[in-house]
C-alpha cells in the first residue's frame, strides 16, 4: 500500500503521560523518539504493525531490536495480540480522517453526478492558464476605467503622466521605479500617495 504523507494530530501534554514518564525513566528522550516514530510507522501502514517487523523497524530507526520490543510491549503504549500491535488512538484519529475524505468524496462526486459543477469550475478556472488569462484582462480593463475617471494616464515606458489634452508631465525616478514594478496607479497621483 502507497505511504501516506499527511499529518497526525496527538495531545500536546503527552509527553506528561504516566506510560510515556516510565519510558522516559527506563530508555530517556530516545525511548520516547522511538515510541514516536513507531506512532508514525502505524500511521503509514494504516494502524498496524507487525510483531515480526520489529527488526526492520529497529534498522529503520537504528537501534537494537531489544528496545523496540521493549518500547511496544512493557509499557502498555499499544494493543497487541500474536500477530501484531497498533494504537487504538491512532487507530480512531486514522478513522476520522477516513471519514472526512470519504465525505468529501461524496459530496464532490454528488455534485459533478448531478451537474452542478459550478463551484468547482469557478475554483479551477481561476487557477487556469485562461483564468488568468481572463483576470488579466479583467484588470487592464479596470486600470483603463479609473484613467478615463481620473484624466489621465502613463505614457508606454512609464516615464510620463499623459493628460487628456495631450499635454504630459515627468515622473520622478522613485515614481518610475515603482511604475515599472507595477505598484504605481493614476490614483496614488492624484491623492498624493506618491511623491
Amino acid at each position: 500500500m502507497a505511504k501516506n504523507t499527511f499529518w497526525f494530530s496527538h495531545d500536546y501534554h503527552s509527553r506528561s503521560d504516566k506510560k510515556l514518564l516510565r519510558l522516559r525513566m527506563k530508555h530517556g528522550m530516545e525511548g520516547v523518539g522511538i515510541y514516536w516514530c513507531i506512532v508514525e510507522m502505524l500511521y503509514e501502514e494504516v494502524g498496524y504493525l507487525q510483531h515480526s517487523e520489529y527488526e526492520r523497524i529497529a534498522f529503520e530507526l537504528q537501534t537494537n531490536e531489544e528496545i523496540i520490543r521493549n518500547v511496544v510491549n512493557d509499557f502498555g503504549l499499544f494493543e497487541v495480540d500474536n500477530d501484531k500491535f497498533w494504537s487504538n488512538s491512532a487507530l480512531n484519529r486514522l478513522r476520522i480522517r477516513e471519514n472526512k475524505s470519504n465525505k468529501a468524496r461524496e459530496s464532490i462526486n454528488s455534485r459533478w453526478n448531478k451537474g452542478n459543477t459550478n463551484e468547482l469550475h469557478s475554483y479551477y478556472d481561476a487557477n487556469t492558464i485562461k483564468g488568468k488569462e481572463k483576470k488579466g484582462k479583467e484588470k487592464k480593463e479596470e486600470k483603463k476605467e479609473e484613467e478615463r475617471k481620473i484624466g489621465f494616464s502613463f505614457s508606454e515606458n512609464g516615464k510620463e503622466v499623459v493628460f487628456k489634452d495631450g499635454t504630459t508631465q515627468k515622473l520622478g525616478k522613485d515614481q518610475q521605479a515603482l511604475f515599472e514594478k507595477g505598484r504605481l496607479t493614476p490614483k496614488d497621483i492624484m491623492e498624493g500617495s506618491v511623491y
